[in-house]
């Protein structure tokens, strides 16, 4: 979290951010690192939190070790669980 402890920078993958930016347009922006998007800020006082949750568990996945992923059952479609 940056220090401000008013956003997170959720770093999915290409069609996960595109999705989310067009249903939460007023809740996320694209996340420039060294002038390429990277993924998505998102601004946590208008974020619900499943959508939160939903995005971390999207971030977290994109990095996790591929035999630990395989083991954990992740709901990664929908921002309500």
């Amino acid at each position: 979290m940056p220090p401000d402890e008013r956003h997170i920078h959720a770093f999915v993958d290409v069609q996960q951010r595109d999705t989310a930016l067009a249903l939460e347009p007023d809740v996320l922006e694209r996340l420039l690192w060294g002038g390429k998007v990277v993924g998505l800020r998102v601004f946590l006082p208008h974020a619900d939190p499943p959508l939160n949750k939903l995005l971390i568990r999207q971030a977290w996945a994109r990095k996790a070790p591929k035999k630990l992923l395989a083991q954990i059952d992740l709901d990664l479609g929908h921002a309500d669980g």
